[in-house]
């Protein structure tokens, strides 16, 4: 019996033995998966950081791309506005050439003012308008209707007549400051002309 319970008794602490054991392994096992668990989610988490450090050097290579792209484009708009308004300029100065070159120009002041001397006689000394402003208006509400196709008529006329024209419209120049060139030409010119008439104002002011 007593051996009995000897053996019982070491195949007691055999088996509590062999769970501690047992436990140990799986605690052990569980500790090891842990710690792997919690490598792979560095590793992860590094690999997640360098993606992200990459994908924003990417972003900021594109961004930079595009600022010198913008830059680029601007400074190109720059230097065709630029080319724009030289050629504008140069159209411009070219028409005055020709209109105070020829007797056009001269011919329009000279016909402006004696048809506005017409009015200002009629409406100062017959009707006895004093204001400026009744006197101009009127005047030049009728004159301009007929003189300035004078001026603007020959803008592309005298291009054609030359042959310049097509000079013109195949150089790398935009239609826009070519027009706008001659435009201004002809408003100068209408400009001069209107300044002129401030010697009827100084008439009436005196008189």
């Amino acid at each position: 019996e007593l051996k009995s319970a000897e053996k019982s008794l070491e195949d007691a602490f055999i088996t509590i033995i062999d769970e501690n054991t047992k436990k140990r392994k799986a605690e052990a096992e569980a500790a090891e998966k842990a710690k792997e668990h919690e490598r792979e989610l560095k590793e992860e988490s590094k690999k997640a950081q360098k993606e992200e450090k990459a994908e924003n050097k990417k972003a900021k290579k594109e961004a930079k791309k595009e600022e010198k792209g913008k830059a680029k484009a601007e400074k190109v708009d720059n230097k065709q506005e630029k080319e724009q308004s030289k050629i504008m300029w140069a159209v411009m100065k070219k028409e005055l050439k020709s209109y105070f070159y020829s007797p056009i120009g001269y011919v329009f002041i000279g016909l402006f003012l004696a048809i506005f001397s017409f009015i200002f006689y009629i409406t100062t000394i017959s009707q006895g308008a004093v204001t400026y402003q009744y006197v101009f208006f009127y005047s030049v509400m009728y004159i301009v209707i007929f003189l300035i196709p004078l001026l603007t008529m020959r803008t592309f006329a005298e291009e054609r007549k030359n042959g310049t024209e097509q000079i013109l419209m195949t150089a790398p120049r935009s239609a826009v400051a070519i027009v706008l060139g001659k435009f201004l030409a002809a408003l100068v010119v209408i400009a001069i002309t209107e300044l002129f008439t401030l010697i009827y104002f100084g008439i009436i002011c005196y008189f």
